[in-house]
C-alpha cells in the first residue's frame, strides 16, 4: 500500500473501505509528518483530547493528543471495534477486570511511536495513559462510529453509559 503522508490521502482511503488488508494494513501505511500533525493535534491541560478526522457510516478516525502523565476513564467501547497506532510519543495501554476487589491492571502493555494494536470489548476495560515526558498522539479507528462508551466510575464502582464526545472535528 501507498503511504499516506497527509489527512486528504487518509480521507480519501478510509472512503474506500478496509481493502484488502483491513484497517491494519490501513495503519501501517500512514506516516504523517510532524508539520502535518501539528496541524490537528490539540492538547489542554485539564484533560487529553479526543479530534476527528473522518467520520462515515463504517469506520470513524480520532486521534487523541496526550500531555505528560495524563490518562483516560477506564472504559470499554459499548460493541465497537478499534485499531490504534501511535503517531508521536509513548503511551501505556492497561486493561482491567473489573469483577475483582482491587482495581488493578489484569496486564499492561507500552506502545511507542509506530506501534499498533487492537481492541474490543472481548479484552475487558481498558485506559490509555501517556508515557513519558513528551507529548503523545494515537490514531483511532473505530468501526461502527463509537457513541457511546461504558464508563468505569471508581467512586461508586459503577459503570456508567456516555455519549463519546470529541473535543474537535476535522471531518468536513
Amino acid at each position: 500500500m501507498e503511504t499516506i503522508k497527509d489527512l486528504a490521502q487518509l480521507k480519501y482511503n478510509l472512503s474506500l473501505g478496509p481493502g484488502y488488508g483491513g484497517y491494519s494494513e490501513l495503519l501501517k501505511a500512514i506516516d504523517f509528518s510532524p508539520e502535518e500533525l501539528s496541524e490537528y493535534c490539540q492538547f489542554s491541560d485539564q484533560h487529553y483530547q479526543r479530534v476527528r478526522l473522518f467520520d462515515s457510516n463504517l469506520i470513524e478516525a480520532v486521534l487523541s493528543c496526550w500531555l505528560p502523565e495524563q490518562e483516560g476513564d477506564i472504559h470499554n467501547f459499548n460493541n465497537s471495534v478499534g485499531w490504534f497506532k501511535v503517531l508521536q510519543g509513548k503511551v501505556v495501554l492497561e486493561n482491567f477486570d473489573l469483577n475483582v476487589d482491587t482495581l488493578e491492571p489484569k496486564y499492561s502493555q507500552n506502545y511507542k511511536t509506530g506501534e499498533m494494536g487492537f481492541l474490543d470489548d472481548e479484552l475487558g476495560f481498558h485506559r490509555f495513559r501517556s508515557n513519558g515526558s513528551e507529548k503523545a498522539v494515537i490514531l483511532h479507528f473505530y468501526t461502527e462510529k463509537l457513541k457511546h462508551r461504558g464508563v468505569y466510575d471508581p467512586v461508586n464502582g459503577e459503570v456508567n453509559i456516555l455519549e463519546a464526545i470529541v473535543d474537535n472535528s476535522f471531518d468536513n
